[in-house]
């Protein structure tokens, strides 16, 4: 039963305040696993540990699923070891390897110890497995059969089958154990008993290997609308398969971390309950741009050697102006572009077509902020200087509006240069491209915007 987040949660602190688990278990009952994940991080450690306690031992273990990583954390940790384990063998074998992934070497061999060997076999083999490739995503519980069976031997292979979960399709394999192909179980039902699999199966639309990159899974999904996609090791045998579900999960956290990125932050900061080692994240990112903020202050210093002070009030007044609205150029170009290396379009992961792209907002975009940058100094100085304040600057008006608006121009087309660049230089170096929209490269832009605008701004005052 569907019930709000908020009211559920009322209801099981009014529960919970009682220290009736018999009640407890009743209201736990009529919700679905999902929606006690929603508010469990909102409870306190001991009413989490009473919340899973109170649940069936299945139910239990899909709400654990369910947690965000850094609260599922948290709540394995409260839990006992027999508890534990009874959570993981109800689990399917690749939520369960991610759940015992995330504890020590000494607990993770304790919690295997008290697993029916099968399990533990299993869990073991994921293990071994980086969790961010296709082999840490993948469930080895793949329904498949040998190409050379009969429709009725297929039949009779399926109702024998252990099946937890729904069945897109299933996956036929040579003498070898090695995939052949696929076939949709309708095709089984509507096809004569003795025709051979062989005859009905498919080509598999795409495979990956079980080293293969995360990313790379949710591109193939996307390219090829999969609902489900085999796993074969190094010698093609099929060892497993992943399916939508999964992948679902793996885009969500990639997109998250392209956004903390973005923000100058990383996606540890969640898992972490600890405010020192949350603002020590954030820190990480701050620091180096301090490099480049240093040089934006040393441009300013340097400035006063080449204006007079009245001219160079001027000049700096429109500093922010410049670097801010060249920033956001580069934000914007730097995201469009990053957006596109994330989901793997070829289109986007192309230079010459991005440069292309992009350099023709910019060549609009320009002229349009320096023709309103000029306006607006023209407006501005006479409105807040006086005559005398003016004739202190040394030259007219209209000069200091045509370096503003110069300044802007250029200044636009350099950080749009950097915003086409930065995430294409980052893939390459191996980076995150989404860090060329975080304030690193924003303080880059900065300098870069700052020291073209000054160095216009003297030749065009002195011409």
């Amino acid at each position: 039963m569907s019930i709000d987040p908020k009211e559920l949660h009322e209801q099981l602190l009014n529960v919970l305040h009682k220290e009736d688990e018999v009640q407890l278990r009743a209201a736990l009952a009529s919700v679905e696993p999902a929606g006690v994940a929603e508010i469990l991080e909102l409870l306190e450690d001991v009413d989490r540990s009473r919340v899973i306690f109170a649940l069936e031992s299945a139910a239990a273990a899909e709400l654990i699923t369910l947690l965000d990583e850094r609260v599922r954390d948290e709540v394995v940790d409260d839990l006992p070891g027999d508890r534990l384990a009874q959570m993981v063998t109800e689990m399917s074998p690749d939520d369960a390897a991610d759940v015992v992934g995330e504890l020590t070497t000494e607990e993770t061999n304790e919690l295997l110890e008290r697993l029916p060997v099968e399990k533990s076999e299993e869990i073991e083999q994921l293990l071994k497995y980086d969790e961010t490739t296709a082999g840490g995503l993948m469930n080895p519980h793949v329904l498949s059969m040998p190409q050379l069976h009969t429709v009725s031997e297929a039949i009779e292979y399926l109702r024998r089958a252990d099946i937890d979960s729904e069945v897109f399709q299933i996956y036929t394999t040579d003498r070898d154990g090695r995939l052949s192909g696929t076939v949709l179980p309708h095709r089984l039902l509507i096809s004569p008993a003795k025709k051979l699999i062989s005859d009905l199966m498919e080509p598999v639309p795409t495979e990956v290997t079980v080293e293969e990159d995360q990313e790379v899974v949710v591109h193939l999904f996307r390219k090829y609308d999969l609902t489900s996609m085999p796993v074969v090791d190094d010698d093609g045998k099929l060892v497993g398969h992943i399916t939508v579900d999964d992948v679902l999960d793996v885009a969500a956290e990639e997109a998250d971390e392209d956004i903390y990125h973005m923000a100058g932050t990383d996606a540890a900061e969640l898992e972490s309950s600890s405010t020192l080692r949350r603002s020590g994240i954030r820190l990480a990112f701050l620091l180096p741009s301090f490099v480049f903020l240093a040089g934006t202050a040393g441009v300013l210093l340097l400035a006063k050697s080449y204006f007079d002070q009245g001219l160079l009030l001027a000049i700096v007044a429109f500093v922010p102006m410049i670097g801010a609205l060249a920033g956001c150029c580069s934000v914007q170009t730097s995201t469009i572009i990053t957006r596109g290396l994330a989901t793997g379009e070829y289109a986007a992961t192309q230079v010459r077509l991005a440069f292309r792209r992009e350099s023709g907002i910019a060549l609009v975009l320009a002229p349009c902020c320096a023709a309103i940058a000029w306006i607006l100094v023209r407006i501005e100085i006479p409105m807040l200087l006086s005559n005398q304040e003016i004739l202190e600057t040394g030259v007219s008006v209209t000069r200091i509006a045509n370096a503003v608006a110069l300044g802007m121009l250029v200044g636009i087309g350099a950080a749009s240069i950097l915003g086409i660049s930065m995430p294409f230089l980052f893939r390459r170096l191996g980076i995150d491209p989404a860090i060329a929209a975080g304030p690193i490269v924003t303080a880059l832009n900065d300098v870069l915007c700052v020291t073209i605008y000054f160095a216009l701004a003297y030749v065009v005052v002195n011409l």
